[in-house]
């Protein structure tokens, strides 16, 4: 009796016999154009902001705003006067220094000599165009105050003033701080009036001078990460959380020994990410000819795993139940020990038994995964360059998403900011939320957007090498044809699909942003619910991203709109649930396997050629070069494996409606190829 698969009515029924079907199917038209015209007006939207925010100097944003770092002053270190905030220190801070300086004894004249300036000097304290770094001069790295610096201090203090030579200003950092009664109070300060460069020009250029001090704190030698000033030696900080936290971060040794040797493994990095790719070949062809092999051995790996765990636990069991046996009165605790270790003796055998029931229950759905995904290997290899198409769709997400990314950066730069005690705050308006959600939500939207073409085209070549019966050439049109048909007619369905899946990943950032900006959200039950809703949320979004990849596989091939070749697809996967449910566990854990495999072994050969050839290698320069080609090697490998994971549920799918429409006769033969031919009919006697 042929393979008939059992449905019930809601499921839908299975597709119908059509001799003229030959593959994806010819005769189409455009589909969702609605959203398509949506997804373009967000376009036109974008490019109006980028253009009001970018191109237009009267209304741009400064991205340096964004990164710079700035002091508790609210001004902003390395720029000039006419680039800082509103809220900075102005000209009434500056009275006040005027009005302390005959007091202190800095310069007596200093009240006389400036008391005929008349003009606005609003912005005579914001000129920090030479000062670009910010310092924070306690060593418990206390964010109450922090100043900007011309340079981060790079000696540490000895034990007392007494041992510093004041007279060499090249110890003295250069601080220009709008409090000059805080300076001259400081007990562990002392001040060089010598000419601290001139922040100024004309008129001003004297005032200046008297507001940048060269300055001794408690200063530690420093060294500069993103325009910040970072404690050489950890061991200066008093914190001994945040001094555990950044130990191995900032510590100048281990900087030293991870970076030193960066700058001259740039070819060896270049050599570990062609091995990576290289490595991804491999890994294909050993998908095709080694999967069952690797499958089942891991298989039995954890079976064998499973019985030495149950057999430690029962011999650990047995031991205590005669430790405690020759006791006439055993005490209470004694016999809760032995209840809890016969327990943990009964886990692993209970979890045996589970994993023997689950693999002879799944043990066909298992071959036919492995089936599936060599079919899917020999799909791959007729048209080998379809492995490169997602660096393409690579590169236009690059420029896509960098475009709208620095839109988002301008747009956020120019919102008014306000500084506490070394760190900017938003001040966002209504329409700053508006402008930022939407190009937010845009960047999501593009991303999905793009992946999803990319999946549809996969799906479209891979189905027209399963839907054809010379399976042994290589065909090199397949792919072009397909992104024609994905460009001409599923662009709109494509859009409502992404738009679907940014929905939700935006409404997801938006939760989290709100649970940390709303203070009545940190209470412990706010915190839960939260966390509640967001996994909620996420799970629904995997769920929401696997439907929309299938209906990727039923437009690529039937060019159905998306509403309808979701509901097809669920139909067809909820008739099949033990099948997916193999699919997705054989060909995932193959999937992971080859990242890992590609990552590690790509870090490990650069990791080796730079110690034996590099003059630091041994000294610990091969660290970065492996981290950097590790993480590389596993996102070339990850754009491999994405075509792979796609030409497996293109070929599951295909071959589930081949199943349904064709019996094996001569009148109605299988299209697919002899592996799963020969599995349809094992499957068949089986029952399945």
């Amino acid at each position: 009796m042929p393979l008939e698969l059992k449905y019930k009515e809601d499921l839908g029924k299975p597709k119908q016999f059509n001799p003229n079907f030959s593959g994806p199917i010819s005769k189409r038209r455009p589909r969702d154009i609605c959203c398509l015209l949506l997804f373009i007006i967000f376009w036109v939207i974008v490019f109006a902001i980028f253009g009001f925010r970018v191109v237009n100097p009267s209304t741009r944003g400064d991205p340096r705003r964004v990164f710079q770092p700035m002091d508790s002053y609210g001004r902003f270190c390395g720029f000039d006067a006419s680039q800082q905030v509103e809220t900075a220190i102005t000209w009434e801070q500056i009275t006040k220094i005027r009005n302390l300086a005959d007091t202190t004894g800095a310069d007596t004249d200093f009240p006389t000599k400036y008391a005929s300036y008349t003009v606005d000097m609003d912005n005579a304290i914001l000129d920090m165009t030479d000062f670009d770094s910010l310092w924070f001069p306690a060593t418990t790295l206390s964010l109450d105050d922090c100043v900007c610096v011309r340079s981060c201090p790079d000696f540490s203090m000895p034990n007392g003033l007494d041992e510093i030579d004041l007279t060499d200003l090249s110890l003295f950092g250069c601080v220009c701080h709008p409090d000059f009664e805080y300076l001259t109070n400081q007990t562990t300060s002392s001040f060089a009036h010598g000419d601290c460069g001139s922040l100024g020009s004309g008129s001003y250029g004297d005032l200046y001078d008297k507001l940048c001090y060269h300055v001794v704190y408690d200063s530690v030698s420093s060294i500069v990460l993103a325009n910040r000033c970072w404690p050489s030696d950890i061991t200066s900080i008093k914190s001994e959380e945040i001094k555990n936290t950044i130990y191995e971060l900032f510590d100048d040794s281990s900087i030293s020994s991870l970076f030193m040797d960066l700058p001259n493994s740039w070819y060896f990095i270049l050599i570990g990410l062609g091995i990576a790719v290289a490595l991804s070949f491999v890994w294909l062809v050993v998908m095709r000819f080694f999967a069952k092999l690797l499958i089942w051995a891991t298989i039995w790996a954890l079976f064998l795993i499973l019985i030495v765990f149950a057999a430690f636990a029962t011999y650990q069991a047995y031991n205590t139940y005669t430790v405690y046996s020759d006791l006439s009165n055993p005490p209470s605790a004694a016999t809760r020990r032995l209840v809890i270790a016969i327990a943990l003796a009964a886990v692993p055998w209970v979890a045996m038994l589970v994993f023997i029931a689950l693999l002879c229950f799944f043990s066909p759905r298992i071959n036919l995964a492995l089936a599936i995904i060599v079919e899917a290997s020999k799909a791959i290899a007729s048209m080998p360059t379809i492995v490169f198409y997602p660096f393409i769709f690579l590169g236009l997400a690059v420029i896509c998403l960098a475009f709208v990314g620095v839109t988002i950066l301008y747009a956020l730069s120019a919102v008014e900011m306000t500084s506490f005690s070394g760190h900017r705050d938003w001040n966002l308006n209504y329409y700053d939320y508006a402008i930022l959600g939407l190009l937010t939500f845009f960047f999501y939207w593009v991303s999905f957007f793009i992946m999803g073409v990319c999946q549809t085209v996969i799906a479209g070549a891979i189905a027209q090498f399963y839907w054809r019966r010379d399976k042994n050439k290589i065909y090199w049109l397949d792919i072009p044809r397909a992104v024609v048909r994905t460009i001409l007619f599923h662009l709109g369905s494509i859009a409502f699909g992404s738009f679907l899946i940014a929905t939700i990943a935006w409404a997801r950032f938006v939760l989290n942003y709100v649970k940390k900006r709303v203070k009545a959200m940190n209470t412990p039950p706010a915190k839960t619910l939260m966390r509640v809703i967001n996994c909620l949320m996420y799970i629904f979004e995997r769920i929401l991203k696997y439907i929309t990849r299938m209906a990727y596989i039923e437009i690529a091939v039937y060019g159905y709109s998306f509403c309808t070749a979701a509901k097809r697809a669920v139909q067809q996967l909820l008739r099949n649930v033990a099948r997916v449910a193999a699919i997705n566990v054989i060909g995932d854990s193959l999937l992971i396997l080859g990242k890992v495999f590609v990552a590690v072994t790509s870090g490990l050969v650069v990791a080796i050629l730079v110690y034996f050839i590099s003059p630091t290698g041994s000294s610990g320069g091969f660290i970065a070069p492996m981290l950097i080609t590790g993480v590389v090697g596993y996102l070339f490998s990850h754009l491999f494996m994405v075509v792979y994971e796609m030409a497996i549920d293109t070929t599951f799918m295909c071959f589930v409606e081949d199943v349904e429409k064709n019996n094996g006769t001569p009148a109605r033969p299988y299209w697919c190829g002899n592996n799963l031919r020969a599995h349809i009919t094992k499957s068949d006697r089986a029952g399945i």
